[in-house]
């Protein structure tokens, strides 16, 4: 009795009672409790249990798969409207785009020198729409709303899906296995490959593009001008005289970027024989192959650029020269670009129709200054895409690593 009254009551809540129980425990009931406490917070972590639990939510499929597929998607969406608004319709703006001139508000006024010669008054050149990605953004959004810099994406998507119903057929055939073809893919370094190789590909690209010409040039007519209510497909112009207009310019790109392509490589690969050697066997002794296969890579498309992009400007304003006169465009544009407007005039079915620029007054009109422009908005618009593209990457592999990361143990 004595070491019962030494230790306290200890009374059980009163939904654990039963009528008729005492609600006064024994000390070996109070001690077994005690103990049982004491065991409970006194117990260690088991950190295996916590990596395992750990691990077990990060591969929780319904979580994460989620999250990733929808990064995978923003990351897709992103990356086609940064490419489309950057290298389609940003790039078109910038070709077509005419420079103003601002002259002095008031009279034109002399002024007598010492040598007796008359001074001019300074002429300045305003800034140009297009000189600056961001202007160009806002120019677009206030020119169309949130939609303006996807102006013109429902024609373009049309044309994208067309062009692969054409080439479809193109590269079926090539792709069929004979003896020629097998020769000029497997020994692209031998002149009668290149040939065949370039003929291949050269008359592909032409094929395809001379079948879409009506669908690029309205696509060109709709990204240049004020909004409309009139759906893409009825601003088609006439499939023959667009052919003749824009036939010379893309029969010469398609050959050239297919001589660039197919021999700049092969000539510059003959020197580190990396036509006929096994991988990873050198000549010259460097020990990376793949540097070499990319630093090739990048003189050909340099080339490529250098070369083709003009041949491109030319096209788009002979393009861009065939909208109708009551258009009216969101940007300041000369449909003559200084030309002498003499196109047209000769007779013949592949002669180019009156009114428009002629392939050789467009190519005068890509000046040396011009193209500096648009490889500078080039360089700004490849490293805007490749912060967005590694932005997206980090997300990612970031996700990726996470779900396969598991805490140190000591």
């Amino acid at each position: 009795m004595d070491a019962q009254q030494d230790v306290p009551a200890v009374e059980l809540p009163s939904e654990t009672l039963v009528p008729g129980d005492s609600k006064v425990l024994s000390s070996e009931t109070v001690m077994n409790a005690t103990d049982t406490m004491t065991d409970d917070t006194e117990a260690p972590i088991d950190l295996d249990q916590l990596i395992d639990d750990w691990t077990h939510l990060r591969n929780l499929p319904s979580l994460f798969s989620v999250l990733r597929f929808f990064t995978s998607m923003a990351h897709y969406m992103t990356d086609l409207a940064v490419s489309y608004s950057f290298w389609s319709l940003i790039y078109t703006l910038a070709v077509l785009e005419a420079p103003q001139v601002v002259m002095p508000a008031q009279a034109p006024w002399t002024s007598k020198k010492d040598d007796g010669d008359e001074s001019q008054p300074p002429v300045k050149q305003e800034r140009q729409i297009t000189s600056s990605i961001r202007t160009t953004v806002r120019h677009l959004y206030r020119v169309g709303g949130v939609l303006g810099p996807f102006r013109g994406l429902a024609c373009k998507f049309c044309q994208w899906f067309a062009m692969m119903f054409v080439a479809l057929p193109i590269g079926l055939f090539y792709s069929f296995p004979t003896p020629a073809r097998q020769e000029a893919f497997e020994a692209p370094q031998t002149l009668i490959g290149l040939f065949k190789t370039i003929l291949m590909f050269g008359l592909g690209d032409f094929v395809v593009k001379v079948c879409l010409i009506s669908w690029s040039t309205a696509w060109v007519h709709i990204v240049i001008t004020q909004p409309t209510l009139r759906i893409w497909y009825r601003r088609l112009p006439p499939f023959l005289p667009t052919l003749r207009a824009t036939w010379r310019p893309i029969a010469l790109h398609g050959l050239v970027q297919s001589v660039i392509l197919a021999a700049v490589p092969a000539l510059l690969k003959h020197p580190f024989d990396l036509n006929n050697s096994e991988p990873g066997a050198l000549r010259a002794g460097i020990t990376s192959e793949h540097v070499i296969r990319t630093l090739i890579w990048l003189v050909t498309r340099s080339i490529s650029f250098t070369v083709c992009v003009p041949l491109d400007m030319a096209l788009t304003r002979i393009q861009a020269s065939m909208l109708p006169e009551e258009e009216e465009t969101i940007i300041p544009f000369d449909r003559s670009f200084n030309s002498n407007g003499t196109n047209g005039l000769k007779p013949g079915l592949l002669a180019e129709p009156r009114g428009t620029l002629s392939f050789r007054e467009a190519w005068q009109s890509v000046s040396w200054s011009e193209f500096r422009r648009i490889v500078v908005l080039c360089i700004k618009m490849l490293v805007a895409q490749a912060v967005v593209n590694g932005a997206f990457s980090i997300i990612i592999g970031g996700d990726a690593w996470s779900n396969s990361w598991k805490p140190w143990v000591s």
